[in-house]
C-alpha cells in the first residue's frame, strides 16, 4: 500500500533558495538509491515553515529511505539548511481520485 511520508521544517528564510537549489538533487539521489519513490512535492507555509509530501510504494520503502538519508551526500546540503524538524511521520494512502 502506498504512504506519504510528510515532514514540516524550519528554514532560515535567508538559505530558502540554497535550499531549493540542492533540492532536485537530492531528490534523483534518493530516488536512485532507494526505489519506490513516487513523487516529492514540497509547499511552503510562511517565510520560514515547509511541508515535504512524499509518496512511497510502500510503508517500508519510506522508512529504509527515512532511516538511510542523512548518509546520502547529496542530501547533506539540504539538511544541514533545516534549522528545526518540527514533525516527520507516514499515513497509509487509503484513497485516491
Amino acid at each position: 500500500m502506498a504512504v506519504f511520508e510528510l515532514a514540516r521544517f524550519k528554514v532560515d528564510p535567508s538559505d530558502a533558495a540554497k535550499m531549493l537549489a540542492s533540492r532536485d538533487e537530492m531528490i534523483a539521489a534518493m530516488r536512485a538509491r532507494f526505489p519506490g519513490l513516487l513523487e516529492a512535492r514540497l509547499a511552503r507555509l510562511d517565510d520560514q515553515t515547509w511541508i515535504d509530501v512524499w509518496k512511497w510504494e510502500t510503508l517500508a520503502a519510506a522508512k529504509t529511505a527515512a532511516e538511510h538519508a542523512p548518509s546520502v551526500p547529496e542530501a547533506e546540503t539540504m539538511f544541514s539548511l533545516i534549522k528545526e524538524v518540527e514533525s516527520m511521520e507516514h499515513a497509509e494512502i487509503l484513497h485516491e481520485a
